[in-house]
């Protein structure tokens, strides 16, 4: 494990509501998703990590888009600051997340490697599930707002 400072990364995560009001969550696949570190876990948003020369927009639009299929939602507004330090590849990271709730109008997915199972839940349905701590405070904060 690396004692170097930890790299500062943004990371654009959506919360995709669908037209019942439920919120997507998906199982992040086992070791053959090589930058994976909870495998078996839930996620409540789709996104990750933005690219240097990526606005936040785009890097939500391209996350979710690889991640789900989803090339067509709305951002309706941020709900949520998490953050957290992996170690990634031997490297410490500190991952700024902004959580945006998003809009969208099918509950069609398409699964990109990093994930092999989804499910569409109320947020109170949050607890029956192993769900990362960040995005179950992200699940917790749009519920609130409704």
């Amino acid at each position: 494990m690396s004692t170097e400072e930890p790299i500062l990364q943004v990371a654009a995560k959506a919360i995709l509501v669908n037209p019942d009001g439920k919120v997507l969550i998906m199982r992040e696949a086992d070791e053959s998703y090589a930058e994976g570190t909870n495998a078996g876990k839930y996620h409540a948003a789709a996104g990750g990590r933005i690219n240097p020369s990526e606005t936040y927009a785009e890097g939500l639009k391209r996350e979710v888009a690889e991640e789900t299929g989803i090339t067509d939602f709305e951002p309706l507004y941020p709900v949520h600051v998490g953050e957290w330090w992996p170690v990634i590849k031997g490297q410490k990271r500190h991952i700024v997340a902004i959580f945006t709730v998003c809009k969208v109008a099918s509950s069609e997915i398409r699964l990109s490697e990093e994930h092999d199972d989804y499910r569409w839940i109320s947020p109170e349905e949050s607890d029956d599930y192993d769900i990362l701590p960040a995005e179950r405070d992200a699940i917790a904060a749009f519920a609130k707002r409704q």
